[in-house]
């Protein structure tokens, strides 16, 4: 039996051996599936990925110089521009000087024409003097409202010429931040959808992992907890067939776990507490049912119920039915002692009563010995005999069924009155109904004797 228990040890091993083997290969052939499918799809993507990433490069670098271009062109024409306004400036200045040149040779010829005409036809001609004053003093007054016009304009477009030149430059420098800032979102944008897909394919061992988990976690939930009935009656059995067909086995399996459990001082103790536990409670019914309340409360039932099996057929093997019944066996208990007692007492008087006849002939002394008597004493000495014998053998009967021999002692009160098959229909019954047919004393222990 060891050797067919190893050899199905070792197919056990075997197997799940060969189990883990294709574990263990399904496993590592989807992962190089899957390592391979990355690696294809990588390579599959990389002259996509790589024409992406340089032409964001030419369109970032060719931005930057079309910026650089604009920039510098764009200060270009604010130079140009600033240098036609300071010479338009510098014209005006040139032109202010012009008209001074110009009234001062006026000033100088006329000074001359004065000089010339003689200080007597400058006095004569007082009033064109004055006239020519005035046409001089409006000379001038004109000549400065031209001057300060044309300063004001140099400074008004000296002024739109320095907010233009700032309104170009921050342009110029807000363009290009933002430019940058458009490409810098676009190289973001291109980043995180390569870190997706590569998330993507970093995820599918790892989701192929979880599916997996999942159909064995649903695999096993199906098995032990929703075919639980099924599982639990497949290995009920299993069980029942091995007890069944190799009873050696489970025999050993039960040695073994008792003698384990033997050594364990825990099991012990609480085997010795069990056991006086049991005791203290055999004691404690023996002593309710040695009561006088439970004595008189017996008394009255036996009392009660004790015509019922006071019926002349009540003695033989229709008697043997009747003993499943608690309250007709000690009924029939309480019936029989009495009548046990009886019998005892009358086997005693015979015994007595027939101790001269059996232990020889009667004295010459005291008797006058006849035919007639010789007749009737040996007659009556067989009959002593007789129902001496019948009397042995009824003594010998169970108090309760009278059919078999009494072969169980009774403990603690030592009573010899009942066979095995009437001891057993009595001690199937509850606890409070173990007492012995003869002194209701409560049965603690039995005992088989042979006669």
């Amino acid at each position: 039996m060891s050797v067919i228990w190893q050899i199905i040890n070792g197919i056990r091993t075997v197997i799940d051996f060969t189990i883990f083997l294709l574990d263990l290969n399904f496993w590592i052939v989807s992962t190089l599936l899957s390592l391979i499918i990355g690696l294809v799809s990588f390579v599959y993507n990389l002259p996509i990925m790589v024409t992406t990433v340089l032409l964001h490069w030419w369109n970032l670098v060719s931005l930057s110089v079309v910026m650089v271009i604009e920039t510098f062109s764009c200060m270009a024409v604010v130079t140009v521009n600033q240098m036609v306004n300071v010479l338009k400036g510098f014209g005006g200045i040139f032109e202010s000087i012009k008209v001074i040149g110009h009234l001062s040779s006026h000033l100088i010829l006329r000074s001359k024409d004065f000089l010339q005409r003689g200080v007597t036809a400058a006095f004569l001609s007082g009033q064109s003097i004055f006239r020519q004053i005035g046409d001089t003093c409006a000379i001038i007054l004109s000549l400065l409202a031209y001057f300060v016009n044309t300063i004001i304009n140099i400074f008004l477009i000296g002024t739109q010429n320095l907010l233009s030149a700032t309104v170009i430059l921050w342009g110029t420098i807000v363009n290009p931040l933002q430019r940058i800032m458009e490409v810098v979102a676009t190289l973001l944008s291109f980043l995180s959808t390569n870190v997706i897909a590569t998330l993507i394919l970093m995820w599918t061992p790892c989701q192929f992992a979880i599916d997996i988990l999942a159909c064995t976690s649903k695999v096993l939930v199906n098995v032990f907890l929703l075919n639980l009935y099924g599982l639990a009656l497949t290995l009920l059995v299993i069980g029942i067939s091995t007890v069944y067909f190799n009873p050696d086995f489970t025999r050993r399996i039960v040695n073994h776990v008792m003698r384990y459990l033997n050594t364990l001082p825990s099991f012990q103790r609480i085997r010795r507490d069990a056991s006086r536990i049991y005791h203290v409670v055999l004691i404690t019914a023996q002593a309710m049912a040695e009561s006088e309340a439970w004595q008189s409360l017996s008394r009255r039932r036996w009392e009660a119920n004790g015509q019922e099996m006071q019926r002349p057929d009540g003695r033989g093997d229709e008697n043997m039915p009747a003993v499943a019944n608690p309250q007709r066996v000690d009924n029939l208990a309480i019936q029989v002692a009495p009548n046990s007692a009886a019998q005892s007492r009358a086997t005693q008087h015979a015994e007595r009563d027939a101790e001269p006849g059996v232990s020889g002939a009667p004295k010459p002394s005291n008797s006058h010995p006849t035919e007639a008597s010789d007749h009737n004493g040996q007659t009556s000495e067989k009959t002593d005999l007789w129902t001496l014998l019948k009397e042995q053998e009824e003594r010998k009967k169970c108090v309760i069924c009278q059919d078999q021999t009494k072969t169980v002692l009774l403990l603690p009160c030592r009573h010899l009155c009942l066979c095995r098959s009437c001891t057993n229909i009595l001690m199937a019954q509850p606890m409070y109904q173990h007492n012995c047919p003869l002194c209701r004393h409560m049965i603690l222990q039995t005992l088989d004797v042979y006669l």
